[in-house]
């Protein structure tokens, strides 16, 4: 987080296909998400999509940091979706899980650095609370952003907006 807040790490930008990243971004994860016996699946809305440029490592880890808090926070064999569609002059990279949510109070703190929405000694779920601060600046980085929708007790919808040049045609996509 400091390296990236210090300017001291390096894009590599290009036209990437979010959809390919985030097909990456579940093979990576993979033994995980079976270990939780969950269910992953990519929807991916091509009509119209622009390729958006980002550094493609940096991209996959972003879509990977918020694929692995929607498992983290979500049931066993419970179901997350990621989604990829048009967005204005954008793509968005959605990420929605039906886990735990989070309290519409909390929602304004969870991009801050070492948070989590549950924050006692006590708390069932463990990590740093570093990986959306690192999504909130990485995607700042490359000219997006990130936000977020939820309920407590139902799920979250976790976005991730990429701005693109001007649409390409369908068949760049085959």
């Amino acid at each position: 987080l400091s390296r990236i807040r210090s300017g001291k790490i390096m894009l590599s930008f290009k036209k990437i296909d979010l959809a390919l990243l985030c097909q990456r971004a579940i093979e990576s994860m993979d033994e995980y998400i079976k270990e939780k016996g969950m269910q992953v699946k990519i929807v991916s809305m091509q009509e119209g999509l622009c390729l958006p440029q980002l550094d493609e490592v940096w991209g996959q880890q972003m879509i990977e940091h918020l694929l692995n808090n929607a498992i983290k926070f979500s049931d066993e064999n419970s179901e997350i979706i990621l989604t990829v569609s048009k967005l204005n002059d954008g793509v968005r990279v959605t990420i929605s899980d039906e886990g735990i949510g989070i309290a519409k109070d909390k929602l304004s703190h969870i991009f801050q650095p070492f948070t989590q929405a549950e924050a006692s000694l006590a708390r069932p779920y463990q990590g740093s609370g570093l990986g959306l601060s690192v999504v909130y600046e990485v995607i700042q980085l490359h000219g997006g952003r990130v936000s977020v929708d939820s309920i407590l007790g139902q799920g979250s919808n976790f976005h991730l907006d990429f701005n693109c040049d001007a649409p390409l045609s369908t068949k760049d996509f085959d």
